[in-house]
This record gives C-alpha cells, structure tokens and sequence, in this order.
C-alpha cells in the first residue's frame, strides 16, 4: 500500500529539482511588479496555474488561445484573446505558457516565432513550482484527509493520480468503462422504484441512461437544468419517457436568483462573471411538501462547480432518507475533500467510494451508498 506523504514528497521533489529557489523568486518579483500577465492555453492547466498565480496576488489581464479567443474563461472571468491580440495588445506582458508535455515547446515556439522575446516567457519549471507550493499550502492537508477517509485501494489510487496531475501534469488511469459513468454497476444498485434527480441534465442523454438501465420501470425522473438553450434539447430527448418532470432551474444551497454564464453546452454554470440571472432552488425546498413516494431515492449531480452547494440544500432529504448520491467531485480542486465532507456531516451512514473513468482529469465521480 502506497503511504500518501512518500508519494506526495515524491512528486514534489521532483517539482523542486526543475527550479532554484532564486529563479522562482526572481520570476514571482516580476509577475508582480504591475506589467500584464497572459497565460497562453486556456484549457484545464490553465484554468489550474491561473489559480496558484491568483493565490500569490498576480494580476492575470488575459488568457491566450489558438482556439478559443472571443470566449470567456468561466472559471475566473477572464477574457480570452487571439495570439494576433496578444502582439498587439500586450506585446510586453509576460507570458505564462499554460499547457503540459509536449504542448509546452510547441506553444513556447509558436510565441518565439512570433516576436516574443525569451525574456518574456515565464519558463516551465518555474510555472509547475508555484502550482506545486499552492497545492501543497492550500490542498496538502484535504487530500492527506480524503486518502485517509477512504478506504477502498481503487480511490486511494485516483487521489494519488489527481495529485500526479495536479502537480506534474501526469495523465490519469482510467479504472472502469467509461459506459458506467453515473451508474456503476459495482458501486449502486438500482430498484424498480427509483425517484431519479438528473441535477445538469443538459440534453437529457442521463435521464434517459438511467430509464434505460431500470427497463423503463422507476416512480419519477425529475430533470434540472437552468440553461435555456440546453432546454430544448432535453425536451426533446425526454419526450418518449414516462413520469418525468423538467425544472427549469439550477439547484443551491437555497431558492434565489443567481448570475449564470449561458454556454449552451455541458459548461454552463452559476458565475459571478455571467451574462444572466437563472432561478435556483434546493431540493430540501423542492420536495418539501412532495408525497413520500415522490423523495428522491437516487439524486445525480454535475453542476459545474455548484456541487456542495447544492448537497447543503439537501441536507434534510440526505439526513432523513439516504439517497444513493453520484456527485461529480472534479471542477474545483477542493472537491476531493469537501464534498465527501459534507455528505458525512450529514449522514454518516454511507460507503463512499471515488471512480474514474478517462486519462484526463474530469469525471471523476463520488459514489455514495447506504450502509
């Protein structure tokens, strides 16, 4: 069995023979010293160093990406541009090149190519150093938490590949089908009378998963999604299902109007950054005067970050009745150890087990089950 600080100090050693503590310090004056910072590559590391650069107090002014300029990176409300915009914008900001492997020498030539001097370039030891000492100020403790709290091999193993990425961009394993997803057959069983919450239900395609795996023979599916361009879709799609019930809404910790950034795909979340208001309730409040045949016995939830918010909103419903919960424990780092946490505090009468099902860090999936 793998002991978590071997494993940790492992991979920070590593980190820390990449870089000299004066490098670091010397490229941490500058990112602060006023001039515009842009990270280049707006995807999952960035999203992630732009995070541990927040943490030491650099102003980010752009992200930069070869396919996303126009957008807006949701996570933190910073707007992406174009490398074009970013010679001609900020030609002397400094450039954090925000990719992993061999990505990072193709992104660090393309900006060579392009008249940004050496000079500019945050290198890539010193970029993985600072994330490294953000994990290990602000996470360190929650993930040594998790390793302990569960204690089955299969999750201690993702926690361990969830900070091999975290820190050296390691690929993740896979360790079931990825046709499970939400419904592991190892971890959940399924009656024939199911009240089915599909918290994101985006298009609809999990509603109808789910109706799927039961033979069509379940009590009720109550579909919530707070995104209208997505709504249109899981009409559609669930159209053909019996006793279903779509809520235009967002789940939260209470009922109330939220910003929200409108994506039109499986993005779209609560933001302080958004371009709308959506309605958002809790399912505490939802089913407060449902019949008892009507209470959630199965609540799935991928919400794009609002996960924890929305388990606080159903406190009384995990308290009182222990529904089996597949909570999606990715979109933010603190999810490995808040989220089961929560669930904990609330009833302490569950198995909890992690899953994963893909190289890249998403997915992953808390199952919770009744004891």
């Amino acid at each position: 069995m793998l002991k978590f600080d071997e494993v940790f100090e492992s991979y920070m050693s590593q980190v820390n023979s990449f870089s000299e503590q004066s490098q670091i310090s010397e490229w941490l004056r500058k990112l602060c010293d006023g001039s515009p910072v842009v990270l280049f590559g707006a995807a999952l590391v960035g999203i992630k160093y732009a995070e541990a650069l927040k943490y030491y107090h650099v102003e980010i002014s752009r992200f930069c990406d070869n396919n996303k300029a126009g957008d807006i990176n949701v996570e933190h409300g910073i707007p992406i541009i174009s490398l074009a915009q970013l010679l001609q914008d900020f030609s002397d900001a400094y450039v954090v090149v925000s990719v992993g492997g061999h990505l990072y020498a193709e992104l660090h030539d393309q900006l060579v190519e392009a008249g940004i001097s050496e000079m500019q370039i945050v290198p890539e030891n010193v970029c993985m150093a600072l994330n490294a000492r953000y994990i290990q100020e602000q996470h360190y403790v929650g993930y040594k938490w998790a390793y302990s709290f569960f204690k089955d091999l299969t999750s201690r193993k993702i926690i361990l590949d969830k900070l091999g990425w975290l820190l050296l961009n390691k690929k993740m394993q896979a360790y079931a089908p990825v046709e499970e997803h939400y419904f592991l057959q190892s971890a959940i069983q399924l009656g024939e009378h199911e009240v089915f919450v599909d918290a994101g239900s985006f298009d609809g395609q999990t509603a109808l998963d789910f109706a799927k795996r039961v033979c069509g023979k379940y009590e009720h599916i109550y579909c919530f999604e707070p995104d209208q361009k997505n709504i249109a879709h899981l009409e559609l799609n669930a159209s053909d299902l019996k006793n279903v019930t779509i809520v235009k809404k967002g789940l939260w910790s209470v009922t109330k109007q939220l910003c929200f950034s409108v994506r039109a795909d499986k993005s779209s979340r609560v933001s302080e950054e958004g371009d709308s208001f959506v309605p958002v309730t809790s399912l505490d409040d939802f089913f407060e005067s449902a019949p008892p045949l009507h209470i959630p016995t199965f609540i799935k939830m991928d919400i794009e970050g609002a996960e924890n918010h929305a388990l606080i909103g159903a406190k009384k419903i995990i308290t009182s009745r222990r529904p089996k919960l597949v909570v999606c424990i990715y979109h933010k780092m603190e999810d490995f150890y808040e989220l089961p946490q929560t669930i904990a505090e609330m009833n302490e009468n569950y198995c909890f087990r992690l899953m994963h099902d893909t190289h890249y860090p998403l997915e992953t999936v808390l199952y919770c089950t009744s004891r």
